[in-house]
C-alpha cells in the first residue's frame, strides 16, 4: 500500500505529502462539498489573499481596502475586467454605488452600454435623484461618452465633441 496521509510528531497532517510543513498540508486537488471556514487569513498561491478583516488582495498579500488589486508591471498595470455579452444595442454592464442593500437605494452608477456586434458602445455616468428606494438605471444617465469621442451632458446621444442640453433646449453645441 502507498502512504496517503501522514501525521508528524509535531502534529502536522500531510495529505499527498510525507513531510507536511504546516498543521494541514495538502498536495493535489481537493474539494469541499459544504463550506470552508477560515478564521485568520486565506491565501491561494501568491495571487489571491483574504485577511482577517475581510480585505481581498489580488497580487498583494497586504490588501489595504476591501478589494486591492496590485501589479508589478508599470506598462500593463492592474486591470479589472467586467465582462458580459454586450454585442446587442442596449445591453449593458454597470458598477453601482449606494446603500448596503443590493435591491434598494443604489443611486449612482458607471454604465457601459454595448451598441453593435463589435461591442462598441457608450460609457454613461448616471445618478438617480428621487427621495425613495429607487435604483439607478440607464435612463438616469447624466453624462455620456460615445465610442467616437463625443461627450454629452444632458443627452445620451451626443452628435458633437461636446453637447450640453438643459431644460430650455440646446445650451451649448
Amino acid at each position: 500500500l502507498d502512504e496517503r496521509m501522514r501525521i508528524t510528531q509535531a502534529g502536522n497532517v500531510g495529505i499527498g505529502t510525507t513531510s507536511p510543513s504546516m498543521v494541514l498540508d495538502v498536495i493535489g486537488n481537493g474539494s469541499f462539498s459544504d463550506s470552508l471556514n477560515v478564521t485568520n487569513t486565506f491565501t491561494v498561491g501568491n495571487n489571491f489573499f483574504v485577511n482577517n478583516q475581510g480585505n481581498v488582495g489580488i497580487g498583494t498579500t497586504n490588501p489595504q481596502a476591501l478589494l486591492d488589486i496590485w501589479s508589478a508591471s508599470a506598462v500593463n498595470g492592474p486591470m479589472l475586467s467586467i465582462r458580459s455579452d454586450l454585442n446587442t444595442a442596449g445591453d449593458h454592464s454597470m458598477i453601482r454605488f449606494g446603500e448596503q442593500s443590493q435591491t434598494t437605494y443604489q443611486k449612482g452608477a458607471i454604465i457601459y452600454e454595448g451598441r453593435d456586434a463589435y461591442t462598441r458602445g457608450k460609457l454613461h455616468f448616471a445618478l438617480e435623484g428621487t427621495e425613495d428606494t429607487s435604483n439607478v438605471d440607464l435612463a438616469d444617465a447624466k453624462m455620456t461618452i460615445d465610442y467616437g469621442g463625443n461627450v454629452g451632458i444632458g443627452t445620451t446621444s451626443p452628435t458633437s465633441k461636446l453637447e450640453v442640453l438643459g431644460t430650455s433646449g440646446d445650451l451649448m453645441n
